[in-house]
């Protein structure tokens, strides 16, 4: 079995067997704080990474990279916010610490379920896209899910 596979295996185990079924949205950027986010759909990598850890992607869109208002994250409240950390440096919502800033101090977002628990985490956004990076992006969130408790 390849190394990934044993990787990707090794997730769906430990992930999947207690079948919390968790909702995530993941979050790559958006360019000011009162812009539509731009998110990882279902069947992005993203969505692979959510199935590996047991849950699902709560962006139900079937664009890779959908941008989504705020209006219907609240909506779908997920239970997991994956944020990513960007080197590009062309906004300053590609900063993981900028995101969370905003995450947790915008009015109505902060009300989220995943904000009020600090079920936040951070991910290479790299990761998010589909290459070899993906498992990687896998283990970095499981790793974090771990320290909140929700494996």
């Amino acid at each position: 079995m390849p190394i990934s596979k044993k990787r990707e295996a090794d997730l769906r185990q430990e992930f999947g067997k207690n079948k919390k079924d968790l909702s995530f949205v993941f979050w790559f950027s958006s360019s000011s704080p009162s812009a539509d986010a731009y998110v990882g759909g279902k069947n992005s990598a993203s969505g692979f990474i959510a199935n590996v850890l047991g849950g699902h992607n709560a962006i139900t869109s079937e664009t890779e990279w959908p941008t989504v208002g705020w209006e219907s994250i609240i909506a779908a409240n997920p239970d997991v916010i994956v944020v990513s950390s960007l080197d590009r440096n062309r906004w300053a919502l590609d900063n993981a610490e900028e995101k969370i800033k905003f995450l947790k101090t915008d009015p109505a977002v902060s009300q989220l379920d995943a904000v009020k628990k600090g079920h936040i985490v951070v991910m290479d956004g790299q990761a998010m896209n589909p290459t070899i990076r993906t498992i990687y992006g896998a283990e970095q969130v499981g790793e974090q899910l771990r320290k909140l408790g929700l494996n």
